[in-house]
């Protein structure tokens, strides 16, 4: 047995339908995905030359917080569209170098059920930076054509030869 510690990863904060506090810590991050029928799995959108987007595959944003909770232990929450009040709160009190208080809830058992936040206030904290840490996030994207380059056509084709001139 090894006397090295285990493996140490961040964790995604699973909310419940009772209350859970944290105090975020870190500025608004920020991430685009599809999800990948295959893999069943998030993946990076690829901007301009996605696979996924050129087979009209819905877009989700995703808003990444480090938090502090309870016990002092640091952990992720990932907020979605419905939620871009509440971060752009964060972000703005965050920018300003506090941390931010907030409780949240599920409002159901489902797993899909939603989940309701509710800042409490300003904070003092150690701010951490996970700018490096959600760039790993998702698997990465599917390269597709590029908008510039027509559909199954060799670029050699679209350029003038030196024999017809």
């Amino acid at each position: 047995m090894s006397r090295l510690p285990g493996k140490v990863t961040p964790r995604f904060v699973e909310l419940t339908e009772r209350r859970a506090e944290f105090v975020v810590c870190s500025r608004v991050e920020w991430w685009v995905s599809h999800w990948d029928t295959e893999r069943r799995r998030s993946r990076r959108c690829g901007g301009l030359a996605c696979a996924l987007c050129a087979i009209g595959s819905p877009k989700v944003i995703r808003f990444v917080v480090m938090a502090v909770d309870d016990r002092g232990r640091e952990c992720l929450i990932e907020f979605r569209e419905r939620h871009r009040q509440l971060v752009e709160r964060l972000e703005a009190t965050i920018a300003n170098g506090s941390g931010v208080r907030v409780v949240g809830r599920k409002d159901g058992a489902a797993k899909n059920a939603p989940c309701n936040w509710v800042i409490l206030g300003e904070e003092d904290c150690f701010r951490r930076e996970i700018a490096c840490l959600v760039a790993t996030f998702g698997l990465p994207a599917l390269e597709g054509p590029g908008l510039d380059e027509p559909e199954g056509m060799n670029v050699e084709q679209l350029e003038p030869s030196s024999e017809s001139r």
